[in-house]
């Protein structure tokens, strides 16, 4: 892949993310509303960080498996090698 096609599929990530973001927030707001029976402010708006931990999440999923093919290979990944 070129740097143009990693470009465009990073930003279609952050459209899916956005978007699903969006999709639960409003969702969440909903059944709390249904539920409280009035507008307030409560775990429905933890919602909007989503889209930080799901890249927080992604980064380190990709760290552990770079780090496990480094440890199969017969490397230490958490000591640099001198």
């Amino acid at each position: 892949m070129n740097l143009k096609e990693d470009l465009v599929l990073a930003v279609l990530e952050l459209i899916a993310v956005i978007c699903v973001t969006f999709i639960l927030f409003e969702f969440g707001c909903t059944v709390a509303m249904s539920e409280r029976g009035y507008s307030a402010c409560g775990g429905e708006y933890l919602l909007l960080a989503f889209p930080m931990l799901y890249y927080a999440g992604k980064r380190t999923i990709k760290d552990l498996f770079a780090d496990l093919r480094e440890v199969r290979r017969g490397g230490r990944p958490w000591r640099k090698e001198d």
